[in-house]
């Protein structure tokens, strides 16, 4: 199904940004595939899914975008969180900002278990935290994390929380959609390679700054014209995994 949703793609020859009919065949084909993926996140709004090239251009919007916002709003330097067992296309720009002067760095220790423990945010969260970041399944020993619980405690403290998804995007179902950024990888459930996206909640768009410039697509998120093939893969893959999926939202097989 990802296969052919894609060459019948190919076929729009059209931007779909432009107005004219390829255009909106384009992005009818554009508006589907975000669609899907809200229906397979559940409990979001398709407007806020913003497409990207990969779930480390998500992750670098993510943390970049919220460090910069934070320095231009309040001209004080902020602190980023991340625990350690994060994938490295989080924990390296996380360090690099740090390493810069962009922000201070303060990362979650993970005891045997591989499971953060939510008194350790609570206790490094500090007036200045601008974003924690915590994965929702390790990509290397598949540890779930307590997505919920970091969650309430960043809404409470009124700070960004952020999740790379990217492992489990599709296999688990977490009901209210428990984060304020959450990151998911199309070829992660079966879609192309070179596509990924990033969920903001609504009151986080104007808290992350861009990092992709040049254009004013996806709510001036990010910039670039949208690859429409690889949009329709990915609308694709999402049925197909939602069909692997028992009531739960837990995949029960056929996904490796």
């Amino acid at each position: 199904a990802v296969i052919a949703a894609t060459v019948a793609a190919m076929r729009i020859a059209g931007n779909a940004s432009s107005s004219h009919e390829g255009g909106r065949r384009a992005k009818a084909v554009v508006e589907d595939a975000r669609r899907c993926i809200a229906d397979t996140l559940g409990d979001v709004d398709p407007n806020d899914v913003i497409f990207v090239g990969s779930a480390s251009e998500g992750n670098t919007l993510a943390l970049k975008g919220a460090v910069e916002r934070w320095w231009m709003q309040r001209r004080v330097k902020p602190r980023v969180m991340v625990s350690a067992i994060e994938h490295s296309s989080v924990l390296a720009p996380a360090r690099r900002m740090a390493e810069r002067g962009m922000c201070d760095l303060d990362v979650i220790p993970v005891g045997p278990s591989g499971i953060v423990d939510v008194r350790d945010v609570a206790n490094l969260l500090r007036p200045n935290t601008a974003i924690v970041s915590v994965q929702s399944t390790n990509n290397e020993i598949a540890t779930i994390q307590p997505v919920e619980a970091i969650h309430a405690l960043c809404r409470s403290a009124n700070v960004i929380h952020h999740v790379d998804g990217a492992q489990d995007f599709g296999k688990i179902h977490r009901r209210g959609a428990p984060w304020d950024v959450f990151i998911g990888s199309g070829h992660k459930i079966g879609a192309n390679v070179g596509i990924a996206f990033v969920h903001f909640a609504p009151h986080v768009f104007d808290r992350i700054e861009p990092q992709t410039l040049g254009g004013t697509q996806q709510r001036d998120m990010r910039g670039g014209t949208l690859p429409v093939q690889l949009c329709a893969g990915f609308a694709a893959a999402c049925r197909e995994v939602r069909e692997l999926c028992r009531g739960d939202g837990t995949v029960v097989g056929g996904l490796s």
